[in-house]
């Protein structure tokens, strides 16, 4: 993971703004806290505004939480570091309905349920996976 720095040779903690050369708009904007990158926002050509939220989880960089214009669309709840902990991903449609949610292990393998909805909450998709294999579609 590689860190940003000031000039001065300190870990840098600050914003770093990127703007669109064609009409100089905003385009990125970074947010760094003791060298590591945080939040990411995105300023879209039709106003939509993506943000990324970071966070470190056994020393890797993981995004923690994407929004659009505040909607939350998707999680990462990162599990405990013990031995057994378990992970939650979960996302949603536009309309604040919930879409697909996850869980699974510290080495990112799928263990559990996964679950797909469609625009109204009706479940498309339920299958149970056990250390990262299919074991049963159950619709």
């Amino acid at each position: 993971m590689a860190a940003r720095f000031t000039t001065s040779g300190e870990l840098f903690t600050g914003t770093q703004k990127v703007y669109n050369t064609e009409n100089d708009s905003l385009y990125m904007k970074y947010y760094f806290k003791d060298g590591i990158e945080t939040k990411v926002i995105h300023y879209k050509k039709d106003g939509d505004i993506n943000k990324l939220i970071k966070g470190r989880y056994l020393n890797k960089l993981i995004v923690k939480e994407i929004y659009t214009n505040g909607v939350l669309l998707y999680q990462n709840v990162p599990p405990t570091e013990s031995e057994d902990g378990i992970g939650h991903l979960r996302g949603w449609h536009e309309n604040g309905q919930l879409s697909v949610e996850t869980t699974y292990t510290g080495d990112q393998v799928r263990q559990g349920l996964l679950i797909e909805y469609d625009e109204e909450g009706n479940i498309i998709t339920q299958e149970r996976y056990e250390d990262g294999k299919l074991v049963e579609t159950i619709k």
